[in-house]
């Protein structure tokens, strides 16, 4: 089933304005929402979706950003969905691990030691556990509660506590690269408007846009080993 949706960048509404069974989204569809929703008085400026295969095809037919075809003044920015990047990237991060910028290694390894010293009934990291590394099958994969809770500030802390090598530039690049993680999940997934990295943007510009450089920076240049 597909559907589209309208939804307000600073009101909780939501419109659901298409729905079809056995079908892709095409460009032609996504151009008439846009032109019925201008019609309609509504000044669309975003588009956002997963990254399905179907929808990174239409990606590339609408050359990622689009002229709006109601207004062709204005431009439609297109946006892939937080929590599936969030899931992507704790797949690969669990199954292969990243190649970082300057030859730097992270993966799940140390995180797992880490669970297995932190299972006492003191706990440091106390919603980590097992079951964030026992990604079987695609329902298990859609827990998006089990990814935010495995790339915590509170985990990258518990690295740089416990010390679980000698080598400080291992914890310190995980622990880094954990950071930049949680920052831009809780900058994209929340809205609270007196936390720094939770709310709208541009009121903590300079932090927020130091957020995003970090994680454009890292995702720029990291690839599978």
């Amino acid at each position: 089933m597909q559907i589209i949706v309208l939804r307000g960048l600073f009101y909780n509404w939501k419109q659901p304005i298409y729905m079809d069974f056995d079908t892709t989204i095409s460009k032609d569809i996504v151009f008439k929402a846009i032109n019925k929703a201008h019609a309609s008085g509504y000044n669309v400026v975003a588009c956002v979706s997963d990254m399905s295969g179907e929808n990174y095809g239409l990606w590339n037919k609408l050359n990622v950003s689009i002229e709006n075809p109601a207004d062709i003044t204005k431009e439609v920015f297109l946006f892939a969905d937080t929590p599936h990047l969030l899931k992507l990237l704790q797949n690969w991060f669990v199954y292969k691990g990243f190649l970082l910028d300057d030859n730097v290694y992270v993966d799940k390894s140390l995180i797992s030691v880490l669970i297995e010293l932190d299972s006492n009934e003191l706990k440091v990291c106390h919603k980590l556990n097992k079951q964030h590394f026992e990604v079987v099958g695609a329902v298990r994969r859609q827990y998006i509660k089990l990814v935010v809770q495995l790339f915590q500030s509170t985990t990258a802390k518990a690295l740089e506590l416990y010390k679980l090598v000698n080598d400080e530039n291992i914890i310190s690049n995980l622990s880094a690269f954990i950071v930049s993680v949680n920052d831009w999940s809780d900058f994209m997934l929340h809205q609270q408007l007196l936390q720094l990295l939770k709310c709208g943007y541009g009121l903590y510009e300079v932090e927020q846009n130091k957020c995003l450089n970090d994680v454009f920076r890292i995702v720029k240049t990291m690839h599978s080993p």
